[in-house]
């Protein structure tokens, strides 16, 4: 699997989440605990992935700590990652990059809440 596929994954994770989470709400039920667990599993082991295999294609050497950030706050130790990872001159178009890369995924989360909205 390669990191275009982990992202796409998300991506289609966050759709998913969207659809479901507004066809819940929709119908009045609240979102079971095993939804909500299994998701947010689902979702933090493919942003580790993604981690772990960029890391990995950069010979960056993770800490046990930056590990622990990745699963429980992505979005302070992604930036984090990116920094200390990248060359000098890439730093900022990557954190950018990711920063986009955040909003996409609500911007997908948002359209799968549309679209379940238009069909259900």
């Amino acid at each position: 699997m390669k990191k275009i596929h982990i992202l796409s994954l998300l991506l289609v994770l966050s759709v998913i989440l969207g659809a479901v989470s507004a066809y819940l709400e929709a119908q009045h039920i609240r979102e079971p605990l095993w939804w909500y667990f299994g998701s947010t599993f689902l979702a933090i082991a493919l942003i580790f992935a993604w981690y772990h295999m960029d890391s990995t294609l950069r010979s960056y050497e993770r800490s046990a700590l930056l590990n622990i950030g990745v699963v429980a706050v992505a979005v302070i130790a992604l930036p984090y990652y990116i920094i200390r990872s990248r060359e000098k001159g890439q730093k900022g178009k990557d954190v950018m990059k990711l920063i986009g890369f955040f909003g996409l995924i609500l911007l997908c989360g948002a359209f799968g809440g549309i679209l379940a909205n238009i069909i259900g």
